[in-house]
This record gives C-alpha cells, structure tokens and sequence, in this order.
C-alpha cells in the first residue's frame, strides 16, 4: 500500500479561493497511484478533510517529524523550492525520502536546500538548468511540464464566444491573465495598447495591487480601454480565452505558464516573450507570436496587430497550437507523473548520502541558526545559552531524526 505526504507552498486555503477544488483530487494523487494521502504543513490552522485527503496541521518542527514517523509515507513531496523546501529538508526523517517539485525561476524559489533532496522534478527545462547551478545532480532531475484538461480548455462555440465578448465589450479584445507584479509585465502591455488603433481594450485578470497600473493607464490615457478582475472561475476561463482576439501575457521570467497551454488549448492567438520556457512550447510565428524584447511596447504592438489580423496562417497557428499542447494533457502528464513516482521509489532510499553528508550538517545548522536569530532578532549573539549551542551541536552530530519501527 503506496502512501505519500504532502508539504504545499501555500495554505490549503489559498487553492480553494482558485475555484480548483476539484482538480486537486488527480493533482495531489495522479493516475490513483497512491492509496493514501496526508497534507502536512504547518501553515494550516487545524486537522480537516481536503478533496478527500488528511490535513493535518503541524504545531512545529517536532510536530511535523512525528506526523512524518506516524503515517510513515513511502515519499515526502514537497510542492516548490521555498521555504517548504528548506522545511522539509532541515526537518526530513531518516528513511523517508524528499521529492521537489520545482515549479518558478524565481531565484527565492530555489533555496539552496534543494541540493539535499532525493529527487526533484523540474517544471521545464530552463528550470532544470538553474537547479543544476544550485548544486542538484543533473540525475536526479526529471523535467515534466504542467497539465492541462484539454476536455475542459477547448475553443467554445464561436457564435456563443460572439455573444459573450458583446456584453463586454464593442470592439477587441486582448486578455492578460497574471498576478498584478513585475513578472506579468503589465507595464509594457499598456505602453503598447496607445499604438494600437482605439478599438483595442484589455482586460487584466490576476490578483494582487492593481493601482500602479491603473495610473500608469491613466498617464497614458487609456484608462477607458482598460479593465482589472481579480480572478474567473475555472469553468469559465475557455470562455474568456475564444472569446478575446488575443492573449498577450509578455512575462518577464516563468516557470511554465500554464496560462498559455490553456489559451493554446482553447485555439487563442497568443503573444508573449521569446524566452524560456515559453519558447519550449510555443514557436515563433508556427504556434504564437513571441518577442524578443518582451518590454518593447512597439514591438508588443505589432504582434498584436498581426495576431488579431484576418491573415490565414493565424488560423493556422492556433491550430498547430492546440495540436502541439496535446502533449500536456493532464491524463497523460498523470501517467508520466505516476511513472516518475515508481521509478523513484524503486531506488528504494533508506538512508540518502546527501543527507547525511558534512555539506548537509553545515547547511542545516546554518538554517537552525538563522532561524534562531529570525524567532529572537531583538537579542544578540551574547543571549544564546550554553543549553542552546549544545543542542545545536547535537544536531550537527546527529542531524536525522529516526522514522520509527513500528
């Protein structure tokens, strides 16, 4: 009976305020590969039933490892190379293997604790590549894309879409979907909607403080042809997607962008930024048109215009989009997913030499001692009790805590 635990990057509560509840149940356990499932994280506030899986809420450190030692899973995966990755390796139970999932580029998304993991699965290929400088063993990575329901994310009745986009609006329109920050690029996106004929309206979707780009639009004057939502419900996003004339996220960095998979998916012109790893799926004038120059608003502009054209090898494009993003339906990354779990546990690790290497200790008794001053920032290096370093030395000879035998 396989069993895995899981450590989120974020509360439970945050996924259900997405509206995708229901996607977790396959998200969290692909292809049925396990036969139980425990949610252990200590950003959760009590013990609780999500998408039928255990919560289970851990007071602190000691807490979490004698969850761990209680269900005993076959894996503990960790979902990001953040502060749960730090956790999850300073804290690990000897016997109990540590697989990452990384899923940004963000340099804060890759902790140097991803180093001592048992495995990592990376989100795309530039993603593999940064893990590599950050001292992961290339051997240990295995590159799988995000997924994608291509049953729900297909182009919705054009009539239908027709309709839909006349309440909204009169004349095009372009869809940027993203959380209100540097990353989307916004910015750029307004700077080119003023050299864009003025039938042109964006709408923003994403969380987050919309107000610099409010008034960024309003120093531009386009502010009337400007629209901020903070989110659309799962079930109405291929909606949103036929209906627009073109999707333009010009992202400075990504770790996938699932985003564009859905508007490929959905047979949505899309523009975006020549860069990895969008260009990993997406080809320059085969599947979308993408700019080299993600911040320049002139060059935004014109792949705008030619992807909102009545040129036929548009048609074409979104066509061979949806055909290349295939590939990242969910029922087969599950499967590729599920495969990734039975080969990992076929190693059959019991006692990894990166966790108890003289590189791991040092790592570890660097992290317990930042922690330390992070909980106590008001005291200085005077206030720590001999009590203290010598526990700290203890865990530097003895840094596992041993998964019981029961």
């Amino acid at each position: 009976m396989k069993k895995i635990a899981i450590l989120p990057f974020d509360p439970i509560d945050a996924n259900e305020q997405k509206g995708t509840l229901s996607l977790y149940k396959e998200y969290f356990n692909p292809a049925a590969f396990f036969c139980q499932v425990w949610i252990i994280s200590p950003l959760e506030k009590e013990d609780r039933i999500f998408a039928g899986f255990t919560v289970k809420a851990a007071r602190d450190p000691t807490h979490f490892q004698s969850l761990l030692s209680e269900f005993q899973p076959d894996v503990l995966r960790v979902y990001g190379g953040g502060w749960n990755a730090d956790y999850a390796i300073a804290h690990r139970v000897h016997g109990i293997p540590i697989l990452i999932s990384l899923h940004d580029t963000n340099p804060a998304l890759l902790k140097p604790a991803i180093q001592f993991a048992d495995g990592i699965i990376a989100m795309s290929q530039v993603i593999k590549e940064l893990a590599i400088e950050r001292g992961v063993k290339s051997e240990l990575i295995r590159v799988m894309g995000n997924r994608v329901d291509t049953h729900h994310f297909r182009q919705v009745d054009p009539y239908q879409a027709a309709q839909f986009k006349s309440q909204l609006i009169s004349g095009r329109l372009i869809l940027h979907i993203g959380r209100q920050c540097e990353q989307k690029n916004q910015d750029s996106l307004l700077r080119a909607l003023p050299l864009l004929t003025s039938d042109f309206t964006v709408v923003f979707v994403g969380q987050g403080d919309p107000r610099p780009y409010q008034q960024l639009a309003q120093q531009l004057g386009v502010q009337d042809r400007c629209t901020w939502m903070e989110r659309i419900p799962n079930e109405e996003l291929p909606m949103w997607y036929s209906a627009c004339d073109v999707f333009c996220v010009p992202s400075r960095w990504e770790g996938f962008g699932i985003v564009f998979i859905e508007a490929a998916a959905c047979e949505t012109p899309i523009v975006s930024s020549d860069m990895a790893p969008m260009n990993e799926y997406l080809t320059h004038q085969e599947t979308a048109w993408l700019v080299k120059d993600c911040e320049d608003p002139a060059a935004l502009a014109e792949g705008i215009t030619f992807m909102t054209s009545q040129n036929s090898s548009v048609q074409q494009m979104v066509r061979q989009a949806r055909k290349e993003v295939l590939v990242y339906d969910k029922r087969k990354i599950d499967l590729i997913e599920a495969g990734i779990y039975s080969s990992f546990l076929q190693q059959t690790i019991t006692s990894s030499p990166r966790s108890r290497s003289s590189k791991y200790r040092l790592w570890k008794l660097g992290f317990h001692l930042r922690q330390h001053f992070l909980a106590r920032k008001y005291r200085t290096l005077r206030d720590i009790s001999i009590r203290y370093a010598v526990a700290l030395y203890r865990q530097f000879r003895h840094p596992l805590t041993q998964k019981s035998s029961s």
